[in-house]
């Protein structure tokens, strides 16, 4: 058997739904073996057979229901039907006829079920045989499907393809005037739109209309709608006669998702979590009571539990070193960081002032003001001038933060206000610089720095020569409103980052942010933005970030690439980055602190596209933490660990 996808904790709304529950474990189900069974507690292997409509219709020989689905081609002794249920009698299966291939290796089928006359209710879920002994079930992720002869609405079918998505219905003709439509959702109800559905012709059935909608998702104008959301859940309802009548799945809601999402390998019971890593084998560790760190195979299997020498916040696992970093609890005077391995066995602490983790190219370090370290299984060699990098002074009351190139060399103020540039694999020495404060370090090892009355950026070469100057600049500082991040590189790749903010006010014209190129001072793009805005930061997916305003009720982020394109990444009031990757991927708690809002989790890539979202029921978002390595995502809310995997 091939495990199901999971239904990802779907959340309640105000259309009457409750939740669904999780899938069950895989159960081999032969449809014809022994006395027929209800399928509810069978897996949904929506990998291997999904629904596509079905339709009660009506021809001279009666009633009857219509389903179509499609599978996956088994090769030859493949068979396929329906178990139903007819007004709460016996359970009894009725084949399916193979109608025609639906491309990429799935098969199409069909099969018409007719019970006696004047049935009414009519329960059941799809099964595809291999011929092999292998069953594959869909069962409307464990609530089987429904479909009634007296309902006056019915939802027969949804397809999503090209971006849009779909849906069908069946309506009773009740009243000439009537208005359908859908309510939908791309967050787990915290905000529902409404899309209006038009009248298509009769149906098969006498008093029965077929009506469609369509919707466009990455285009539509309904306000606040989430086109780019990873899945959507709806309720279909009509109006008519000055009373609505929905349906909403059983009070379960419909699903389509717009992307494959990752399978749950396994989840634990877990109290107490603080922070959580995942290596790129799936390995998971999980920090809880600040120091004890608990260790888990890939499929689950507990390994280890060990304690760290202090109080830690955060876990990261670097694969270029095989290594997992520990945090320590600001205000620890002998511990730093820790780093064990990935049998959890301690290779060294540290009590250096390294605030920050740099990824590299090939290499990770570590950088503050004590100076720069690359990160291996040996001690960290911390590589500094003498006295350690000099934090600087200007009227501002910034810092002048060391910074670390992608490639490994570091750039800090020595005593005297020189920039010092160091090597952090050899810790070699290299070029002095005479004046400003380090900014942004290409790959290549040019350098941009600030004039410490931050009004001019001038570029160096990686041999120490000017190459070019900026003149009537200002360039903000990197912890606006208290709520920045210290930056150890404004630079990814050959594009630096600045934002311009002139204080006071000034013009619209004199608040923008810009990339420059790193060696010739050139533009790369310049944006408007506002006063208030954050300046921005360089990430590993090579974008850079900030904040473009102060935000009372909410926390929104621009993406801006090396050409100047904006994405929003929003995260509600409360939400937090749990990670940008190099691959592009963005790993984010999404809590807009609303009432019925239970926080998201969620993956996205640098367009807005979600490729993951999960709501939570037990509403504690702060309590949920997540990590994201290769094909392994990892998400704990409040008692449960949760490891996921997508499809390679």
């Amino acid at each position: 058997m091939r495990r199901s996808l999971p239904n990802l904790l779907l959340l309640s709304c105000a259309l009457s739904c409750s939740a669904c529950a999780m899938n069950p474990a895989d159960t081999d189900a032969d449809p014809s073996a022994g006395t027929l069974e209800s399928p509810l507690s069978y897996p949904d292997t929506a990998a291997s057979v999904r629904f596509e409509s079905d339709r009660v219709r009506q021809d001279t020989a009666g009633t009857f229901l219509e389903v179509t689905f499609v599978a996956r081609d088994l090769g030859p002794g493949k068979s396929a039907g329906i178990r139903a249920q007819v007004d709460g009698g016996s359970w009894s299966d009725a084949a399916a006829s193979l109608v025609e291939s639906a491309g990429g290796g799935w098969d199409r089928w069909r099969v018409s079920l007719r019970p006696a006359a004047g049935w009414v209710r009519a329960e059941y879920a799809i099964f595809v045989l291999d011929g092999k002994g292998g069953s594959y079930w869909s069962n409307n992720s464990a609530h089987n499907f429904v479909a009634r002869t007296d309902a006056v609405v019915h939802r027969t079918s949804d397809k999503l393809e090209s971006g849009k998505l779909s849906i069908e219905l069946d309506v009773q003709n009740l009243a000439y005037e009537k208005q359908c439509s859908a309510a939908v959702t791309g967050d787990g109800w915290v905000s529902v739109n409404y899309f209006n559905a038009g009248y298509v012709g009769q149906t098969s059935r006498p008093g029965f209309e077929a009506w469609r909608l369509e919707i466009d998702l990455a285009n539509s104008q309904s306000y606040g709608f989430n086109g780019k959301a990873a899945s959507y859940e709806y309720a279909v309802s009509c109006s008519m006669a000055g009373a609505s009548y929905w349906d909403n799945n059983n009070s379960t809601n419909f699903r389509r998702d717009r992307v494959t999402l990752p399978v749950l390998d396994w989840k634990t019971d877990f109290s107490g979590a603080a922070a959580v890593a995942v290596a790129g084998d799936g390995t998971t560790f999980v920090l809880s009571s600040g120091r004890w760190i608990s260790g888990y195979s890939s499929t689950g299997q507990w390994l280890f539990a060990k304690q760290a020498p202090a109080d830690l916040t955060a876990l990261t696992w670097l694969e270029s070193s095989g290594l997992l970093v520990g945090r320590a609890a600001g205000g620890n005077a002998s511990v730093t960081w820790v780093a064990l391995d990935k049998q959890g066995a301690q290779q060294w602490s540290t009590n250096a002032a390294l605030t920050e983790l740099v990824r590299g190219t090939g290499a990770d370090y570590l950088v503050g003001l004590a100076g720069g370290a690359r990160i291996d299984k040996t001690s960290p060699n911390v590589i500094a001038p003498a006295g350690g990098c000099h934090p600087g002074n200007d009227t501002t009351g910034s810092t002048a933060f060391p910074i670390v190139s992608r490639s490994g060399r570091m750039f800090c103020l020595d005593a005297a206000s020189k920039i010092r540039s160091y090597d952090l694999a050899t810790g070699a020495p290299g070029v002095t610089y005479p004046e400003g404060w380090p900014w942004a370090a290409s790959d290549a090892g040019s350098l941009v720095v600030v004039s410490t009355d931050r009004t001019s950026l001038i570029g160096y070469s990686p041999s120490g020569q000017e190459k070019w100057r900026k003149k009537n600049l200002y360039v903000g500082v990197d912890t606006q409103y208290g709520s920045g991040t210290v930056c150890a590189n404004h630079a990814h790749g050959d594009v630096a980052v600045f934002l311009n903010q002139l204080p006071g006010g000034g013009t619209v014209a004199d608040h923008y942010v810009s990339g420059i190129d790193v060696a010739t001072g050139n533009q790369a793009f310049k944006n408007l933005t506002s006063s208030y805005t954050q300046s921005p930061c360089a990430a590993a997916d090579g974008a850079f970030y900030y904040r473009p305003g102060y935000e009372h009720y909410g926390r929104t982020f621009l993406r801006v690439d090396k050409t100047g394109v904006e994405t929003s990444v929003n995260l509600g009031l409360n939400g937090q980055f749990f990670g940008i990757f190099a691959d592009g991927r963005i790993l984010r708690r999404d809590w807009a602190y609303y009432p019925n809002d239970k926080g998201r989790v969620v993956v996205s890539n640098g367009k807005g596209e979600e490729l993951f979202n999960a709501s939570f029921f037990d509403g504690q978002p702060s309590t949920h933490l997540a990590a994201l390595q290769g094909d392994h995502l990892v998400v704990v809310e409040a008692g449960k660990v949760n490891h996921f995997r997508f499809a390679q």
